[in-house]
This record gives C-alpha cells, sequence and structure tokens, in this order.
C-alpha cells in the first residue's frame, strides 16, 4: 500500500473494501476492455471519414481520431495503474512495479487524463469557430491543427510536471519494496501549487471553456438548423455539420458531469488530507471519484453512435466489407455490384440482396456470367 509520513492510516473496513474490489477489478476491467475496442473502432472509423471527406471538417475529425487514441491509451494505464492494485495487493512489493507506478505509469496516466480533456476542450472551440463562422472550415490546413495540438499537449505536459515527483519506491524493514509519498506533499506551498495547476488548470479552465462552448453552441445551432430544416438533406455539408456539431455536445457534456464529480473528489482528498479521523471516508470517497475517468474515456464511443449518422453508417459499410471479406470469393463483378454506394438506396439494397443470395447460390453467380458472355 501507499504510506503516508503524516498520517496514520487504519485500514478500511472489510465492506469498504469488497466495494472497492467489486468496482475496480470485475467492474472497471470490462468498462476498460470494451472501451479500448470501442475507441480502436472509433480511430478507425474516423480515419476512414476524414480521408474520404477530406475537403471539409478537417480539424473536427482530427480532433475526434486523437481523442479516440488518448482515451484508449488512458484506458490501458488504467488497467496497470488503477485495476492492477485491488487485484493484486502485493503487487507493491515488487520492485519492478514500484519504480514504473512512481516514474512510468503513476505520471504518464494522469498526462493522458490532462491531455484527453484539453482535446474536448479543444474540439469545443474549434467547433464555436466553425458554427459562428462557417466560412473558416476552408482556411485551416492539417498543419495549423497539428499546431493546436502540440500547443495543447506541451501546456498539459507542462502542468503535470509535479506528477512525477509524488512517489518514490522505498525498502522497507521487511526487505520488501513499498510506495511512500514525498515529504514535501504535506507542505502548504506544494498544495497550494498543485491547486493552482491541476484543480484550476486542467479542470477549472476547461470545465468552463467547455460549458460556456456548449451554450454557445446549443445558441447558435438550434437557430441556425431551425432555417435551414427545410432545405437541408442528409447527404449535403449541413447535415453532417449538424451531426458533428451534435456529437461534440454529447461528448463535452459528459465531461462537464464527470470532470465535476472527479474535482470534487480530489478537492476534498487535498484540503481534509491531514485529517486522521476522516481519512477512511476521504479515501474511500476518492477511490470512487477515480472511476469517472474510465467511464469517460469508455463512453466516446457510444456518444459517437448516437447522433452520428454518417459514423454508423461508415461502421455499417465497414462490418459489411469485413464480413463479405472473409466469405466465400465472388466474381470481382458480383463484389463491385454490391459494394457499389451509388444510386438511391433502394437500389443498393437489392445489390446487396443478390450478392447474399448468389453467395448462399454459388449457380446464381455462374448463370449470370453465362449470359453476360452471351
Amino acid at each position: 500500500m501507499i504510506e503516508h509520513e503524516n498520517i496514520q492510516k487504519r485500514p478500511l473496513s472489510p465492506g469498504k473494501q469488497d466495494i472497492l474490489w467489486a468496482f475496480y477489478v470485475p467492474i472497471c476491467s470490462i468498462i476498460c476492455i470494451f472501451g479500448i475496442l470501442g475507441n480502436i473502432i472509433s480511430l478507425i472509423v474516423w480515419r476512414k471519414l476524414r480521408n474520404r471527406f477530406r475537403a471539409r471538417n478537417v480539424s473536427t475529425t482530427t480532433y475526434f481520431m486523437l481523442l479516440s487514441a488518448i482515451d484508449m491509451a488512458v484506458l490501458i494505464t488504467t488497467l496497470f495503474v488503477m485495476v492492477l492494485p485491488y487485484a493484486e495487493h502485493s503487487v507493491f512489493k515488487s520492485r519492478s512495479y514500484a519504480f514504473f507506478f512512481s516514474y512510468i505509469g503513476h505520471p504518464i496516466h494522469f498526462f493522458l487524463i490532462f491531455l484527453s480533456i484539453y482535446m474536448v476542450m479543444a474540439m469545443s472551440l474549434d467547433r464555436v469557430r466553425l458554427v459562428y463562422r462557417p466560412f473558416s472550415r476552408y482556411d485551416i490546413n492539417q498543419h495549423k491543427v497539428y499546431l493546436m495540438i502540440t500547443i495543447f499537449t506541451g501546456v498539459a505536459f507542462v502542468l503535470n510536471i509535479p506528477s512525477f515527483f509524488e512517489y518514490r519506491p522505498t525498502l522497507n524493514k521487511q526487505n520488501t519494496w513499498e510506495l511512500t509519498e514525498l515529504r514535501y506533499l504535506n507542505r502548504r506551498a506544494f498544495r497550494d501549487a498543485v491547486f493552482v495547476t491541476h484543480c484550476i488548470g486542467v479542470i477549472m479552465v476547461p470545465w468552463m471553456t467547455m460549458f460556456i462552448s456548449n451554450i454557445l453552441l446549443i445558441f447558435k445551432s438550434s437557430n441556425r438548423l431551425r432555417n435551414m430544416r427545410n432545405i437541408t438533406t442528409k447527404d449535403e455539408p449541413n447535415a453532417d455539420h449538424k451531426q458533428l456539431t451534435y456529437t461534440l455536445i454529447l461528448v463535452s457534456a459528459l465531461s462537464l458531469f464527470l470532470l465535476a464529480v472527479q474535482c470534487v473528489a480530489r478537492c476534498i482528498t487535498m484540503f481534509y488530507f491531514v485529517d486522521n479521523h476522516n481519512w477512511n471516508n476521504i479515501f474511500f470517497g476518492r477511490e470512487i471519484g477515480n472511476l469517472t475517468l474510465p467511464i469517460n474515456s469508455a463512453l466516446n464511443f457510444v456518444l459517437f453512435c448516437l447522433p452520428g449518422k454518417r459514423f454508423r453508417k461508415e461502421l455499417r459499410r465497414l462490418l459489411r466489407r469485413y464480413l463479405c471479406r472473409h466469405q466465400r470469393v465472388l466474381p470481382t463483378s458480383s463484389i463491385n455490384q454490391a459494394t457499389d454506394n451509388s444510386g438511391p438506396r433502394e437500389v443498393r439494397e437489392v445489390r446487396f440482396a443478390q450478392f447474399v443470395q448468389s453467395r448462399n447460390n454459388p449457380m446464381i453467380v455462374l448463370e449470370a456470367s453465362q449470359s453476360n458472355t452471351t
């Protein structure tokens, strides 16, 4: 277990230990596994959409791709930093894991969390710009987007520097390794510095930015889309613009709620950190609040699918091609006809139905090829 220099921590009651084990080992593991798979699918789909519609929404799709990759990394580090210690309590006795947690796992985990928060904030600001200045999308290229990503990554790394100096592995009297929090963590100056960097710089500033951006997006988009409702179709850029805006509002709204829960849990831990009487309750509440981090990273795939018709359409196209690729090999003309997306929707459905029927009955393909030759 992690030891603190000035707090006499009493072990948690068996009931609270069982609750934390249930939340972290089975539940959090399932959330992380499904979240990793969902973010992999999201990354593939957004990459396809960016390549397919390269002339528009370049910045938004790039941010969504990066957010999927970052959230996937957050969930992977969650398994090693948050789930593994509860699954195997003796893991901290290992010298290799103690060094990994102190200098790699814990700081990198929080850096990825900070970066994920800043990416959602960057998407919110980018979407506000596109809503209030629709023609500015033609002024943004990939180089400018990558420059903004680099700036936000640097800010997140600088704010995360204190995480690299929170723990150190030490060898106790039982000749086993354990994590010890450094002594200066209890000093008021350090707590104030952490409050300014983490609570204000990482949570409050992005939270207020996303909150104001969502209000502006809802207000402006509702007026614009109400006026264009009768002239927009699902294949026009306006429909794509509307879907991406709704997707971003859902993603940022979930982040706002979960960040608020995490902020309350961490602030209570920080300001009552030296209270010996309430330590167990504070520690228990903080651990429950930390579960909002993997939940936030895992639910983005669901939020992408809810309002995004184009996202769901591209996902169905990829799944259909994957299933067809593992079926019996058919003539090239039949595959091209089945996967051809041109023409009305009814024609595409008839082509795909003929493709499935010919797959089950190869004689149909033979007759069709003979008729073509004659």
